[in-house]
This record gives structure tokens, sequence and C-alpha cells, in this order.
């Protein structure tokens, strides 16, 4: 019974856990989070002086300690461990990025049972502490059975005090030894991990059965033999060597082996030797423990071959993509054969999708990439870089060789009709190219030049291919296009407004919308802004496009006042606008042929607009601030501001930019960052308004840095105006 016990004290984990202590967040999340997927219940800490308070308030189980922290280093810690009777028993496991035979023998000196230097690998890790818990566990346990027997034995002695003797006390005391040796005995024949004993020459004593079942040996066909029968072909063939070195140096040794059990088939193990001394520190034997880590390779294989590959397709992802270019672009300049890059995009594809969903849209792709493999030589390589993209990489051309004639063998390929799920689908494409080394000797650039060319391809009509020519500026032509359609989008009624709201972050109520242009093309759906507004700026078109969204703004301002929903309307102002428009003028016409009162209207003037700091922009703001205009400075943070200007043309608030908001969490420099706003914003007691608000933990900091207003998707996304009527009579969002 008492055997049972210690096999159950064994393989019970402790309320303590396991304490990781390391100052780098990132370092300490990932051994966090890699220790939390075994199932090990996980305390961190982020320097020494916190893992002695953890340590001391909650006795940990084992310590990964790392050595190079402000402060407190990790050698110190241990030597403070090790000198508190609570917590000297606990084992401590460096993880260092220090690797050099000085700062392992440092770090057992202090007391530490292992080191592990960074960057280490996941089942390395894993593998040894599994080991030292094991070996902590059976410790602990002997420890609590020895304490058990000594308190029993105490217990008789004193029941039989009048009768005992030096002969049964003689006897008890060797009783004691011969069970805690039986139920040590027992903890190594039940442990699922192999454990073999030699003797200080290295010649084995002893096995488990563990050994037995992952070796195929029987204790009668092993034992006195040493154990270097059981390596493979697969282990260096220095190895004895460095084991003897390191087993000399350090006393222990702990690493990955392959052997060849009595099967033939090669077996990686993970391997941990520990000297037994006796009273005069003389080693006599050796303890191995090791356990069978072919499901932990298999699943790091795993790992690589996803962190490589297009999980859809199977295909090369980009990184891989990376690594097969540079092997390419080598070998095509030893031999002075150019590289052929080229972009497909599948045409018309989302339409798959949208109407037969994505799972046939999934099989689809998978069909289509198997057609360009089989189209392209085993010399080439193709990659998937996302949706319905891939890039192909055709290698060992010769200077002359016709590329648009491959690519039409794989448009030809990919255009072929495919039955899928009883549905016949047929899709085109349009491909790209460009040529290494003569059109860029990167893969990035290479890339970018080729999905230029895919894109003149698809103005040709699609179902096509175009070379990338250095003369030909297809970005040009295309934003000449733009242009064109633009100024016909002013004509034709093309352009609509979106609202967002503003919400107050404490009562959640809407304080007011920002305007937001949208462009309906025709045949071409909703274009971005970010295609569009860009594009106005450049060539002058945002003056006129200003003044229509101003005007707009203000007629369904004048519409909603009328309604009692009362809330201003923000409108953006750019930096070309306040030097070549006439921005004031256009503001007060709009409020006065609307009827509107200017403290419903807010001009949000960006950052960077106000660097040119001239004299037409100064009168300009001077002028909308004596029409009662509300201003804001919109991108706060993102530009050079000058107190000055906050205090001289009454700012009415500053609009956090969004870049900040959005990485808050991440970055404690940008959370510092928008704290700064807020707190200079409050000194000038002008409110501000946090943009691109997308999670309640944005929401969350911003309310506890003292931001009032929000913006973002975490409250609503862009309205239409009946959308956001609907909004404003319910007062909030959603």
């Amino acid at each position: 019974m008492i055997g049972q016990s210690l096999s159950r004290e064994v393989g019970k984990p402790s309320e303590g856990g396991i304490l990781v202590v390391d100052d780098d967040p990132a370092g300490l999340q990932l051994i966090v989070d890699l220790m939390g997927k075994q199932g090990y219940h996980v305390r961190p800490a982020n320097s020494g002086e916190l893992a002695l308070r953890s340590a001391a308030s909650r006795l940990p189980e084992l310590i990964l300690l790392d050595i190079q922290m402000p402060g407190m280093d990790g050698y110190e810690v241990c030597r403070r461990l090790k000198s508190d009777p609570k917590t000297r028993d606990v084992p401590v496991l460096f993880i260092s990025a220090l690797h050099d035979t000085e700062s392992k023998v440092l770090g057992l000196r202090v007391g530490a049972v292992d080191f592990v230097t960074k960057p280490y690998q996941a089942e390395e890790v894993l593998a040894r502490v599994h080991t030292h818990l094991l070996l902590a566990r059976t410790r602990n346990a002997l420890d609590a059975m020895c304490l058990q027997l000594t308190e029993r034995i105490v217990e008789r002695n004193n029941n039989l005090e009048a009768m005992s003797d030096a002969l049964e006390a003689k006897v008890a005391e060797h009783q004691a030894t011969a069970e805690k040796l039986r139920l040590a005995s027992k903890a190594i024949e039940s442990s699922g991990d192999a454990i073999v004993i030699t003797d200080g020459q290295g010649i084995m004593l002893s096995v488990n059965p563990a050994f037995s079942a992952i070796t195929g040996y029987e204790p009668g066909e092993i034992l006195g033999q040493s154990p270097k029968v059981l390596l493979s072909y697969r282990s260096p063939q220095d190895f004895p060597v460095m084991l003897s070195n390191s087993l000399s140096a350090t006393g222990a040794w702990s690493g990955e082996v392959w052997i060849q059990p009595k099967s033939g088939k090669i077996l990686p193990i993970w391997l941990n030797i520990s000297p037994v001394q006796n009273e005069q520190l003389v080693k006599t034997h050796y303890v191995g423990i090791f356990f069978d880590i072919s499901s932990i390779k298999k699943a790091q294989a795993r790992i690589d071959y996803l962190a490589h590959h297009d999980v859809l397709t199977g295909l090369p992802n980009r990184v891989l993509l990376r690594d097969r270019f540079e092997m390419a672009a080598a070998m095509a300049d030893r031999l002075a054969q150019p590289i052929g890059v080229f972009f497909i995009d599948l045409d018309h594809f989302k339409s798959i999708n949208d109407a037969l969903g994505h799972p046939t849209g999934d099989k689809y792709l998978q069909n289509i990439a198997k057609r360009i493999k089989h189209s392209i030589r085993n010399s080439d390589s193709l990659c998937r870089i996302g949706g319905d993209e891939f890039i192909a990489l055709i290698c060992q051309i010769k200077p002359k060789t016709d590329l648009k004639g491959i690519a039409e063998k794989i448009i030809a390929c990919i255009s072929a009709p495919i039955e899928i799920d009883g549905h016949e689908l047929q899709r085109s494409a349009s491909i790209g190219i460009a040529r290494y080394p003569d059109d860029g000797l990167d893969i990035d650039t290479l890339i970018r030049k080729a999905d230029t060319a895919m894109y003149r391809a698809k103005d040709q009509g699609r179902n096509s291919c175009a070379s990338f020519c250095g003369h030909m500026d297809e970005e040009v032509e295309h934003k000449l296009n733009l242009e064109c359609a633009l100024g016909q989008a002013l004509e034709r009624n093309e352009l609509f407004l979106r609202y967002q709201p503003q919400v107050d972050l404490q009562t959640g109520k809407i304080v007011g919308m920002e305007a937001l242009v949208r462009w309906q093309r025709p045949g071409m759906g909703e274009v971005s802004p970010d295609a569009f507004i860009r594009l106005a700026e450049e060539s002058g078109l945002i003056v006129r496009l200003g003044k229509w969204v101003i005007e707009e703004a203000c007629r369904q301002a004048r519409f909603w006042v009328g309604q009692n929903l009362c809330v201003p309307i923000s409108v953006n102002i750019s930096a070309t606008e306040l030097r070549r428009g006439h921005v004031a003028m256009i503001v007060d016409d709009a409020l006065r042929c609307n009827g509107l009162s200017s403290v419903w209207l807010v001009v949000e003037i960006t950052e960077s607009g106000l660097i040119d700091d001239t004299s037409q922009t100064r009168a300009m703001l001077e002028h909308l601030g004596k029409l009662g205009v509300h201003l804001a400075i919109d991108d706060f943070g993102t530009g050079y501001s000058s107190f000055a200007y906050l205090r001289r043309f009454a700012v009415s608030q500053l609009k956090i930019d969004q870049s900040f908001v959005a990485r808050m969490k991440q970055d404690s420099e940008d959370h510092a960052i928008v704290n700064a706003i807020i707190q200079l914003a409050n000194i000038l007691r002008i409110p501000t308004v946090a943009e691109g608000v997308e999670t309640q933990t944005q929401c969350q900091l911003l309310i506890a840095g003292g931001c009032q207003i929000g913006q973002g998707y975490l409250f609503s996304r862009p309205l239409l105006p009946d959308e956001a009527s609907a909004a404003l009579r319910r007062g909030y969002c959603g």
C-alpha cells in the first residue's frame, strides 16, 4: 500500500506548478505557452525579486530561470533560493543565451540541476523539464515516505520504550532501510521512462521494464554490456568521447540520442545521465533515464512543414519561396540563365466563393494548384501567396526563352472546365511576368513588378499574360484612368457619404458623426477611399471633392437638426485644400444655404496639414474660427503640431491616430504616446477622440487614460444616412 502511495505521489503534479522567470516578455510568453500546452500549471515572473516572492508564497515544483536580468541576475536568485531552507530543495533549471562552459559550471555550482542554452529546441526543454520533474517527484515521494517511516518508528519506540533494546533498534533501522530500498525499486520498476543503472565504468547493472519495452532487450540480454551497443549509425561517431568529457566536466549530461533497438528500427530518445556518489563524494554509479521522442520529432517536423507550406494546397508559401528563389538566383548567376517570375491571379474567382461557398472554392483552388504544378517542370517552383494568387519561378531557361508561351500554357490548363460537387466550373487567369535579373535582383521587387504586369493583363481583358517593361508605366495609366473616372463621378452622383458614430466612452451615447466619402463606381463596385483620396489630392480634384463633401454633410446635418437629432458632423479637410482651396468660403456658403448653425459642423485638419505654416493657412484657420466652426486636429501624434496652433485657433478636439490605438496593447511605447496625448489635451482642456477603436481592451485602456470619445468598429461601422438616423434616434450604437 505504501508502494502504491509512492507511485501516486511520483505521478502527482504539485499545486505549486512550474515557476518561469524571464525579464523578456516575448521569451517569457513563449516558454509559458510551451509548458501550458503540455498541461503544466505555469506561474510567470519577470524579475528575480518577483521570482523570490512568488517562490516563498507558494513553493513551485520546478523553476525555469533566466540568467541575464536587470537588477538581480539568475545566479543570485539561485543562490538565495538554495540558502533558504524553504526553497533550497526546489530544482532550478537555467535557460539562458549564455553558452560558454564557465557560465554553465557556475550555474551548476550555485545549485542548478541543469542548463539549457538559447535558442533552444522545444523538445529539449520539454524533455529536461519532464526528467527533472520526475526526479524531483521521486525524491519528494521518497522523502515523504522516509518521514512517514521515521514517524512510525518514533511512535513505536515511544510505545515500546520500556521494552526496546539496542538489538531491536538495529533491526528496526535495517527494516526501515530495506523498506526504503524496496520502495525506490518499486518506483523505478513502475516508471514509464526507461531507467538504466551502470557502474562507474559504464557497465549496465540494472534496467527497468520500460527499458526493455523501448529497446526490446530483456535484462539477461543486455546487462554486463556498455550502453554503447545501443547507439545507432545516426549518433555521431565521437559521441562516447563527448559524453565522457561532459560527465567529467559537469558530472551530468542530457540530450538527444539515436539508438537502435533489438527490432533494428532506429529511434530518437531524450537521455539524461546523473551520477551517484558515495559518502566520500566518489562517483560509484550512473543513472540514465530516457524516453522515446519520436512523436515530438514528428510534431516538430509538422510545425516546420506548416511554417513553409500553404495548408490548403500543400504548395510552398512565401517563406519557402524566398529560400527557393535565393538558390535559383545563385544557380542562374553561375550559369548566366535568367529566371521567369510569374504572378498568377485567377479571374473572377470570388464569384465561386460567393455563389457556392468557400468549401467549393477551396476544392477549386486545390485542383488549380495541381494543374499549374503539372504544367511546369520539376525544376520550377510554384507557391501560393494567398487567396487566388500564385507565384511560379521558371528556372534554368535560356536568355531568349518565350516566357509568354509558358504563361499561355498555364492559362490554358487553368481555363479548362473542372467539375466540383456537381458543378462545372471554368475560370480564366491573368499572369504578369517579370524576369531576373533584368527586372530586379530580389524576390520582392520581382513579385511587385510581376504584379504590375498582371494588372496590365487584366486591363487587357483578362485571360491573358503581360510582361513587365521598364518603359511601360502601367501604374501611371491606371492613375490617369482613375482620375478621369473620379472627375466624372463628381458629375454623375457616384459619390455618397457614410457616417461613423463618435461615442462618449463613459456613457456609450452618440455625441457626433464623422462624414466619410465613398465611391460607387459602375461596373467595379465600391472603390476604396485609399485608392482615390490620395489621387484626388495629387490631381487637384480634392478641392472639388472636398466642396461636395462639405455641402452634402451640411445638408444632412440640417435634416437631422430638423428631426431633433442634433449631433455635430465632422468633415475632413486636406492640406491641399488648405493651400489651394477656399475652405472657409465653401463652409460659409454651405452653412448659409442650408440655414445651419456652425455649432453642428466640425472641420478636421490633419496634423501634417499644419506643418506648412503659410499666411494663407493661418488666414484660413482664423476665418473658420470666426465662423464659429469647431476645429479638430486629425491623426494627432503623427506630425509636428505646435502648441501655439492648439491655443491660437481654439482647437475643440484632438483625434488620436488609429495606428497608435491599434498597437496599444502590444506596444508599451504606443500606449505611452496615447496617454501623453490625452494628458496634454486634458491640460489644455481639449477633448480627445480615439480613432480606430476595435476591441474592448483598447476601449478600457482609453477610458483608464482619460480619453473622452471613441470612434471605430467596436461601436459601429460607417453607416448610410438612414442607418445613421436610426442610430441617432436610439441615441446609442447597436
